[in-house]
Protein backbone atom coordinates (compact mmCIF):
# COMPACT_ATOMS: atom_id res chain seq x y z
CA UNK A 1 0.00 0.00 0.00
CA UNK A 2 1.62 3.30 -0.77
CA UNK A 3 2.07 6.08 1.57
CA UNK A 4 1.40 9.77 -0.19
CA UNK A 5 2.22 13.41 0.89
CA UNK A 6 0.32 14.82 3.83
CA UNK A 7 0.25 17.79 1.64
CA UNK A 8 1.15 20.90 3.39
CA UNK A 9 1.28 24.52 1.49
CA UNK A 10 2.63 25.98 5.01
CA UNK A 11 2.63 29.51 3.39
CA UNK A 12 -0.53 29.31 3.60
CA UNK A 13 -3.25 27.06 5.23
CA UNK A 14 -6.15 27.91 3.04
CA UNK A 15 -10.19 27.79 3.90
CA UNK A 16 -13.45 28.86 2.39
CA UNK A 17 -11.67 28.47 -0.93
CA UNK A 18 -14.39 26.11 -2.46
CA UNK A 19 -16.66 28.55 -4.17
CA UNK A 20 -18.26 29.37 -7.55
CA UNK A 21 -15.99 31.44 -10.17
CA UNK A 22 -17.98 33.40 -13.47
CA UNK A 23 -16.52 36.64 -11.71
CA UNK A 24 -16.66 36.72 -8.08
CA UNK A 25 -13.69 35.77 -5.52
CA UNK A 26 -13.32 32.39 -4.33
CA UNK A 27 -15.00 31.57 -0.99
CA UNK A 28 -13.93 34.20 2.24
CA UNK A 29 -11.59 36.38 1.56
CA UNK A 30 -9.78 34.94 4.83
CA UNK A 31 -6.85 32.74 4.53
CA UNK A 32 -5.27 31.14 7.98
CA UNK A 33 -1.49 31.37 7.14
CA UNK A 34 1.06 29.56 9.72
CA UNK A 35 4.60 29.61 8.52
CA UNK A 36 7.41 26.98 9.01
CA UNK A 37 10.26 28.31 8.09
CA UNK A 38 12.29 31.52 9.43
CA UNK A 39 15.79 33.34 7.74
CA UNK A 40 18.01 36.00 9.05
CA UNK A 41 19.95 36.35 6.48
CA UNK A 42 22.27 33.35 7.02
CA UNK A 43 20.08 30.80 8.84
CA UNK A 44 17.38 28.92 7.70
CA UNK A 45 15.02 26.92 10.17
CA UNK A 46 12.81 24.50 8.97
CA UNK A 47 9.83 23.32 11.49
CA UNK A 48 8.51 19.45 10.73
CA UNK A 49 5.23 18.48 12.35
CA UNK A 50 4.11 14.96 11.64
CA UNK A 51 0.91 13.50 12.53
CA UNK A 52 1.30 12.69 16.00
CA UNK A 53 1.76 16.52 16.73
CA UNK A 54 5.28 16.46 18.11
CA UNK A 55 7.07 19.46 16.61
CA UNK A 56 10.62 18.69 15.87
CA UNK A 57 12.93 22.36 14.26
CA UNK A 58 15.93 21.64 12.00
CA UNK A 59 18.27 24.86 11.26
CA UNK A 60 21.17 25.06 8.30
CA UNK A 61 23.96 25.83 11.23
CA UNK A 62 23.19 22.27 13.06
CA UNK A 63 21.82 19.89 11.02
CA UNK A 64 23.28 20.38 7.66
CA UNK A 65 24.15 17.07 5.65
CA UNK A 66 24.99 19.12 2.36
CA UNK A 67 24.75 22.17 0.86
CA UNK A 68 25.35 23.79 -2.65
CA UNK A 69 24.61 26.89 -4.22
CA UNK A 70 22.10 27.83 -6.72
CA UNK A 71 20.82 29.70 -9.69
CA UNK A 72 17.28 31.40 -8.89
CA UNK A 73 15.15 32.46 -12.00
CA UNK A 74 14.25 35.56 -10.31
CA UNK A 75 17.12 38.26 -10.98
CA UNK A 76 19.20 40.00 -8.27
CA UNK A 77 18.76 36.92 -5.70
CA UNK A 78 21.27 34.41 -4.38
CA UNK A 79 20.31 30.36 -4.14
CA UNK A 80 21.09 27.60 -2.14
CA UNK A 81 20.36 24.18 -1.20
CA UNK A 82 20.36 22.29 1.67
CA UNK A 83 19.47 18.56 2.88
CA UNK A 84 19.22 18.48 6.55
CA UNK A 85 19.67 15.64 8.89
CA UNK A 86 18.22 14.93 12.54
CA UNK A 87 18.16 11.38 14.49
CA UNK A 88 16.25 11.04 18.08
CA UNK A 89 15.69 7.65 19.72
CA UNK A 90 12.27 7.59 17.93
CA UNK A 91 12.92 8.79 14.41
CA UNK A 92 14.93 9.77 11.47
CA UNK A 93 14.00 12.97 9.69
CA UNK A 94 15.63 14.20 6.84
CA UNK A 95 15.08 18.11 5.05
CA UNK A 96 15.65 19.26 1.64
CA UNK A 97 15.50 22.84 1.32
CA UNK A 98 16.13 25.15 -1.67
CA UNK A 99 16.03 28.77 -0.53
CA UNK A 100 16.60 32.04 -2.41
CA UNK A 101 16.95 35.68 -0.95
CA UNK A 102 17.32 39.42 -2.83
CA UNK A 103 20.82 40.37 -2.64
CA UNK A 104 19.92 43.93 -0.68
CA UNK A 105 17.52 42.59 2.05
CA UNK A 106 18.54 39.18 2.73
CA UNK A 107 15.88 38.69 5.17
CA UNK A 108 13.70 38.74 1.37
CA UNK A 109 13.21 35.27 0.82
CA UNK A 110 11.60 31.81 -0.85
CA UNK A 111 11.84 28.70 0.10
CA UNK A 112 10.24 25.17 -1.13
CA UNK A 113 11.13 21.79 0.01
CA UNK A 114 10.23 18.43 1.37
CA UNK A 115 10.38 16.68 4.92
CA UNK A 116 10.40 12.82 4.95
CA UNK A 117 10.45 11.33 8.57
CA UNK A 118 10.91 7.34 8.70
CA UNK A 119 10.60 5.25 12.57
CA UNK A 120 13.68 4.05 14.64
CA UNK A 121 17.27 4.67 12.89
CA UNK A 122 17.72 3.52 9.11
CA UNK A 123 20.95 3.86 7.48
CA UNK A 124 21.70 4.96 4.32
CA UNK A 125 21.26 3.72 1.37
CA UNK A 126 18.10 1.78 2.76
CA UNK A 127 15.41 4.61 4.05
CA UNK A 128 12.09 3.09 4.14
CA UNK A 129 10.83 5.69 1.50
CA UNK A 130 7.13 3.89 1.18
CA UNK A 131 6.95 3.87 4.55
CA UNK A 132 7.66 7.68 5.21
CA UNK A 133 5.78 10.39 6.67
CA UNK A 134 6.59 13.12 4.35
CA UNK A 135 5.27 16.59 3.71
CA UNK A 136 5.82 19.98 1.18
CA UNK A 137 6.31 23.29 2.28
CA UNK A 138 6.75 26.46 0.13
CA UNK A 139 6.63 30.10 1.73
CA UNK A 140 8.30 33.28 1.51
CA UNK A 141 7.98 37.11 2.29
CA UNK A 142 6.23 37.93 -1.34
CA UNK A 143 3.77 34.92 -0.12
CA UNK A 144 2.65 36.24 2.87
CA UNK A 145 -0.40 36.48 3.62
CA UNK A 146 -0.95 39.16 6.27
CA UNK A 147 0.16 41.27 2.80
CA UNK A 148 -1.36 40.01 0.20
CA UNK A 149 -1.37 40.90 -3.75
CA UNK A 150 -3.78 43.73 -5.10
CA UNK A 151 -5.51 41.45 -7.42
CA UNK A 152 -6.31 42.38 -11.28
CA UNK A 153 -9.90 42.96 -11.58
CA UNK A 154 -9.99 41.85 -15.92
CA UNK A 155 -7.58 40.81 -18.33
CA UNK A 156 -5.36 37.01 -18.25
CA UNK A 157 -1.53 36.03 -17.26
CA UNK A 158 0.21 32.76 -18.16
CA UNK A 159 2.52 31.81 -16.31
CA UNK A 160 5.59 29.18 -16.90
CA UNK A 161 8.04 27.54 -14.74
CA UNK A 162 9.34 23.77 -13.42
CA UNK A 163 7.40 21.61 -10.88
CA UNK A 164 9.61 19.16 -9.28
CA UNK A 165 8.74 16.23 -6.38
CA UNK A 166 8.66 12.71 -6.09
CA UNK A 167 6.80 10.27 -8.58
CA UNK A 168 5.63 6.73 -6.89
CA UNK A 169 4.12 3.38 -8.74
CA UNK A 170 3.40 0.28 -8.09
CA UNK A 171 3.37 -2.46 -11.05
CA UNK A 172 0.08 -3.87 -11.52
CA UNK A 173 -0.35 -7.22 -13.30
CA UNK A 174 0.28 -5.96 -16.86
CA UNK A 175 4.04 -5.66 -15.98
CA UNK A 176 4.12 -9.64 -15.45
CA UNK A 177 6.76 -10.33 -13.09
CA UNK A 178 7.19 -7.16 -11.45
CA UNK A 179 3.53 -7.09 -10.35
CA UNK A 180 3.39 -5.63 -6.75
CA UNK A 181 7.08 -3.78 -6.56
CA UNK A 182 7.17 -0.21 -6.38
CA UNK A 183 9.01 2.29 -7.97
CA UNK A 184 10.11 6.02 -6.23
CA UNK A 185 11.86 8.65 -7.82
CA UNK A 186 12.52 11.98 -7.72
CA UNK A 187 11.30 13.91 -11.09
CA UNK A 188 11.05 17.21 -12.92
CA UNK A 189 8.69 19.07 -15.46
CA UNK A 190 7.64 22.18 -16.85
CA UNK A 191 4.19 23.89 -15.33
CA UNK A 192 2.14 25.93 -17.54
CA UNK A 193 -0.51 28.10 -15.99
CA UNK A 194 -2.79 30.54 -17.09
CA UNK A 195 -4.73 32.99 -14.62
CA UNK A 196 -8.16 34.83 -15.45
CA UNK A 197 -8.36 37.39 -13.99
CA UNK A 198 -11.81 38.69 -15.24
CA UNK A 199 -13.36 35.43 -13.46
CA UNK A 200 -10.91 34.65 -10.73
CA UNK A 201 -9.69 31.45 -12.40
CA UNK A 202 -6.50 29.87 -12.35
CA UNK A 203 -5.83 26.49 -14.64
CA UNK A 204 -3.04 24.56 -16.19
CA UNK A 205 -1.04 21.99 -16.75
CA UNK A 206 2.26 19.79 -15.34
CA UNK A 207 3.50 17.86 -18.34
CA UNK A 208 2.19 18.94 -21.19
CA UNK A 209 4.94 21.35 -22.37
CA UNK A 210 8.00 18.63 -22.34
CA UNK A 211 8.29 15.29 -20.73
CA UNK A 212 7.89 14.49 -16.69
CA UNK A 213 11.65 13.35 -16.44
CA UNK A 214 13.56 11.77 -13.54
CA UNK A 215 16.25 13.86 -11.81
CA UNK A 216 17.96 12.89 -8.76
CA UNK A 217 19.25 16.74 -7.81
CA UNK A 218 17.95 16.83 -4.26
CA UNK A 219 16.33 13.60 -3.06
CA UNK A 220 20.08 11.52 -3.41
CA UNK A 221 20.43 11.42 0.65
CA UNK A 222 16.84 9.49 0.94
CA UNK A 223 16.61 7.38 -2.79
CA UNK A 224 20.51 7.17 -2.70
CA UNK A 225 22.57 7.46 -5.83
CA UNK A 226 20.46 6.24 -8.71
CA UNK A 227 22.77 3.97 -10.92
CA UNK A 228 21.71 1.94 -14.33
CA UNK A 229 18.38 1.71 -16.32
CA UNK A 230 15.11 3.83 -15.70
CA UNK A 231 12.56 1.91 -14.08
CA UNK A 232 10.05 0.44 -16.52
CA UNK A 233 7.11 2.32 -15.66
CA UNK A 234 9.03 5.76 -16.38
CA UNK A 235 6.93 9.58 -15.72
CA UNK A 236 7.30 10.35 -18.90
CA UNK A 237 4.40 11.26 -21.09
CA UNK A 238 2.07 12.00 -18.30
CA UNK A 239 0.01 14.66 -18.03
CA UNK A 240 -0.96 16.13 -14.61
CA UNK A 241 -4.17 18.57 -15.60
CA UNK A 242 -5.10 21.05 -13.35
CA UNK A 243 -8.80 22.05 -13.85
CA UNK A 244 -10.25 25.97 -13.51
CA UNK A 245 -10.06 27.20 -9.86
CA UNK A 246 -11.11 29.86 -8.02
CA UNK A 247 -8.68 32.24 -6.22
CA UNK A 248 -9.83 34.62 -3.31
CA UNK A 249 -9.30 38.09 -3.73
CA UNK A 250 -6.18 37.92 -1.30
CA UNK A 251 -4.99 35.72 -4.19
CA UNK A 252 -5.20 31.71 -2.81
CA UNK A 253 -6.72 29.05 -4.68
CA UNK A 254 -7.29 25.42 -3.59
CA UNK A 255 -9.14 22.53 -5.09
CA UNK A 256 -9.79 18.73 -6.22
CA UNK A 257 -9.97 19.22 -10.09
CA UNK A 258 -6.44 17.51 -11.00
CA UNK A 259 -6.55 14.64 -13.70
CA UNK A 260 -4.27 12.46 -15.08
CA UNK A 261 -3.51 11.43 -18.30
CA UNK A 262 -0.98 8.93 -20.70
CA UNK A 263 -1.27 8.36 -24.46
CA UNK A 264 0.12 4.72 -23.93
CA UNK A 265 -1.46 3.35 -20.43
CA UNK A 266 -4.87 3.04 -19.82
CA UNK A 267 -6.11 5.52 -16.70
CA UNK A 268 -9.38 3.74 -14.98
CA UNK A 269 -9.35 6.44 -12.40
CA UNK A 270 -7.46 9.67 -11.39
CA UNK A 271 -7.97 12.91 -9.03
CA UNK A 272 -5.87 14.62 -6.27
CA UNK A 273 -5.36 18.11 -5.35
CA UNK A 274 -3.86 21.63 -5.82
CA UNK A 275 -3.22 24.86 -3.79
CA UNK A 276 -1.05 27.23 -4.69
CA UNK A 277 -0.50 31.46 -3.65
CA UNK A 278 0.16 34.71 -6.33
CA UNK A 279 2.94 36.80 -5.61
CA UNK A 280 2.24 40.14 -4.00
CA UNK A 281 5.09 41.82 -6.23
CA UNK A 282 3.48 42.96 -9.54
CA UNK A 283 5.64 42.33 -12.76
CA UNK A 284 5.61 44.69 -15.80
CA UNK A 285 2.11 44.48 -16.70
CA UNK A 286 0.50 45.05 -13.33
CA UNK A 287 -0.43 41.25 -12.92
CA UNK A 288 1.56 38.99 -9.90
CA UNK A 289 5.02 38.21 -10.88
CA UNK A 290 5.04 34.67 -9.94
CA UNK A 291 2.42 31.83 -8.82
CA UNK A 292 3.93 29.08 -6.22
CA UNK A 293 2.36 26.09 -4.92
CA UNK A 294 1.60 21.88 -4.26
CA UNK A 295 0.02 19.69 -6.03
CA UNK A 296 -0.77 15.82 -5.75
CA UNK A 297 -2.46 13.48 -8.44
CA UNK A 298 -3.51 10.26 -8.17
CA UNK A 299 -4.36 7.40 -10.43
CA UNK A 300 -5.15 3.98 -11.45
CA UNK A 301 -4.35 1.95 -14.30
CA UNK A 302 -6.63 -0.62 -15.92
CA UNK A 303 -4.14 -3.48 -14.67
CA UNK A 304 -4.42 -2.33 -11.14
CA UNK A 305 -1.38 -0.49 -11.58
CA UNK A 306 -1.13 2.72 -9.22
CA UNK A 307 0.82 5.93 -9.17
CA UNK A 308 1.31 9.26 -7.81
CA UNK A 309 2.87 12.33 -8.59
CA UNK A 310 3.32 15.07 -5.83
CA UNK A 311 5.69 18.14 -5.24
CA UNK A 312 6.30 21.65 -5.67
CA UNK A 313 6.31 23.99 -8.26
CA UNK A 314 7.22 28.06 -9.17
CA UNK A 315 5.92 29.73 -11.94
CA UNK A 316 6.80 32.92 -13.39
CA UNK A 317 4.51 35.23 -15.50
CA UNK A 318 5.17 35.88 -18.53
CA UNK A 319 6.45 39.52 -19.00
CA UNK A 320 8.45 39.02 -15.99
CA UNK A 321 9.89 35.66 -16.41
CA UNK A 322 11.14 36.72 -20.26
CA UNK A 323 13.02 39.98 -20.15
CA UNK A 324 13.14 40.55 -24.06
CA UNK A 325 9.55 41.67 -23.68
CA UNK A 326 8.72 45.23 -23.34
CA UNK A 327 7.77 45.95 -19.36
CA UNK A 328 5.23 48.80 -18.31
CA UNK A 329 7.11 51.56 -16.62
Amino acid sequence: MMRHFILILSAFSLLGCAGGGGGGFAGEDRVDFKRVTRFDGRVLDVEVTPADGRTLRLNTARDAAYSSSTTPALPDHSGRFWTLFNRTSENTTIVYALLNWDNDVQTDYLVAGWWLQFEGRPRYPRFPVFASERGIFVEGTELDTSNPPDMPVAGAATYTGTSGGLYAYQYGSGWGQLAGTEVFEEVQGVINLLADFSSNTIQGCIGCAGDIEIGHSHLRLALGWRQGEPPAATPTDYEVHLGPTPFTRGGAFRAADVRVAHPGRSVAQSGGSWEGRFSNRPDGEGNPRLVAGTSLAEFTEADGSRGSLEGIFTALSESFGNPGRSRRP
